[in-house]
């Protein structure tokens, strides 16, 4: 709740609901997803946050230093008595369950303890996902001791390669450079007219058709330029 360039930015209205309920919504509905745990802070700025996903039945956990995302992750995953966690930072209700669908089908091989879709950038920014094992979060909330590390920490998992086994998920089909996440007003404004778009035919509308309905309304601009072009 405390985002510095857009202030509650969790608890936004898109189609009726908040973004965070969007993200429980498709998490939920991702198939080898048990439990949902909301990871956030002791900051009192969070106590409607957390107050909202307790209605819901949302399990929380709660870390006092904010940047110790170390022991914030390896807390939710305790509180489930989880394996690994799959993890979607609170500002993409667009994440698809179709995508993390394809994360947890590799990490359920056995063969690694880190899985992700940010390793190739094939996707937008605010499709992100990523599976960590619990025992690698455990080694890291044990021995990492700088202040980067514990922040970064999915970070420090993936590019130690000699150490954890990383696995990526990646379709080069698709453009990673869109930017999806809810970062500033003017991120909130794009997503929500695709809410407003999609959301009412199919609540979990997914990639396919986000980028579909993008492409119908790049064409719907191109035309609207080139008939003001003509009449000028």
């Amino acid at each position: 709740m405390g985002s510095s360039r857009l202030p509650g930015k969790v608890m936004m209205d898109l189609a009726g609901h908040p973004i965070v309920a969007h993200i429980f919504d498709r998490l939920r509905a991702t198939k080898g997803v048990r439990d949902v745990v909301l990871a956030t802070t002791m900051d009192p700025r969070n106590e409607h946050l957390v107050s909202y996903a307790q209605s819901k039945g949302i399990a929380v956990f709660r870390e006092e230093d904010e940047n110790d995302i170390a022991a914030r992750l390896l807390g939710a995953a305790n509180a489930t008595l989880a394996d690994a966690i799959l993890k979607v930072n609170g500002d993409c209700p667009l994440v698809d369950p179709v995508i993390m669908r394809q994360l947890v089908e590799m990490f359920a091989t056995g063969e690694y303890d880190y899985v992700s879709n940010k390793i190739i950038w094939s996707w937008p920014e605010g499709y992100s996902a990523e599976i960590i094992s619990t025992d690698a979060l455990v080694c890291c909330a044990s021995e990492l001791t700088t202040a980067l590390d514990r922040e970064l920490v999915a970070n420090y998992i993936r590019d130690n390669t000699s150490r954890f086994r990383v696995g990526s998920v990646g379709d080069r089909r698709y453009n990673g450079l869109l930017k999806l996440a809810v970062d500033t007003p003017e991120d909130f404004e794009e997503v929500a007219g695709i809410f407003s778009a999609l959301w009412p035919a199919n609540p979990l509308f997914g990639f396919k058709e986000v980028s579909e309905f993008l492409r119908g309304e790049s064409r719907r601009t191109e035309t609207v330029f080139q008939k003001n072009t003509i009449r000028r």
